[in-house]
């Protein structure tokens, strides 16, 4: 009987490299080269780490392995450095990656650009002035620096402008902007404007469930098994608790 405890736990607890993340599947390789398919359970998190996901290729871990063959990641051992960002990709949005010191995306850009009406917003800082001076010669938009105080962009960008792309169309330069408010919809309705929440809600027990705490709900579901970031779903949340008045239209 001893044995066989002793068998077991060395069975159940595995130390690996996670090699490959899938979505909701991870590659984890052992020491003796084995790959493991393993899942995280929703309630898991890295202490004191605010990600749409906690685990990342790289990282080394322990697995609890089940007699029935699943395998669960249960710790992640200390990380040295970490980059943080938004999967937007994954949810249905294009994303291009530029760079106006290289040049990476910016024709990519351009062709996604032309023969339409586009406006460029984001914080102070991130570039927008730059992308437009590469898209538009002669734009010559005043470009700022980053704060060494504050670490933020400073405002160059005082009003909108719109000029117009040299393969046709045009594009609105905006002031720095830290956020945006939404207004004149229903609370009802705020699900609509995240495709993989709308997506998934076709799924729920009840067709008017407000995805907060439903029993069978498909979104409560999947932002537990990391098939909703938790990111979007905190958006969607801090959205429809918004009481500011005037906030949602009143229905007809």
């Amino acid at each position: 009987m001893y044995l066989y405890k002793l068998s077991f736990c060395n069975f159940a607890c595995v130390k690996g490299l996670i090699v490959k993340n899938t979505g909701s599947w991870y590659i984890v390789r052992t020491a003796s080269g084995e790959e493991i398919p393993c899942k995280i359970k929703g309630t898991f998190r890295l202490k004191g780490f605010r990600c749409t996901n906690p685990v990342a290729v790289g990282d080394h871990v322990e697995i609890d392995r089940r007699p029935d063959n699943t395998a669960f990641i249960t710790k992640i051992d200390e990380r040295k450095n970490y980059i943080i960002r938004r999967l937007y990709a994954s949810i249905g949005y294009d994303v291009i990656k530029m760079s106006t010191v290289t040049g990476e995306g910016l024709q990519e850009l351009a062709r996604a650009l032309t023969g339409k009406m586009s406006l460029l917003s984001g914080n102070s800082g991130v570039g927008k002035s730059s992308i437009i001076n590469k898209l538009v010669p002669g734009a010559r938009l005043r470009v700022g620096t980053i704060s060494d105080v504050h670490h933020t962009g400073m405002h160059t960008t005082t009003f909108s402008e719109m000029l117009d792309l040299p393969a046709g169309g045009a594009i609105i330069d905006t002031p720095g902007v830290k956020g945006f408010g939404t207004i004149d919809f229903e609370k009802g309705e705020v699900a609509h404007y995240f495709p993989e929440i709308f997506k998934m809600s076709s799924q729920c027990r009840y067709n008017n469930c407000t995805h907060t705490h439903e029993p069978g709900c498909a979104v409560l579901e999947a932002v537990s098994d990391h098939r909703i970031a938790q990111s979007r779903y905190a958006s969607y949340l801090s959205i429809i608790d918004d009481s500011t008045e005037g906030k949602y239209r009143k229905p007809y």
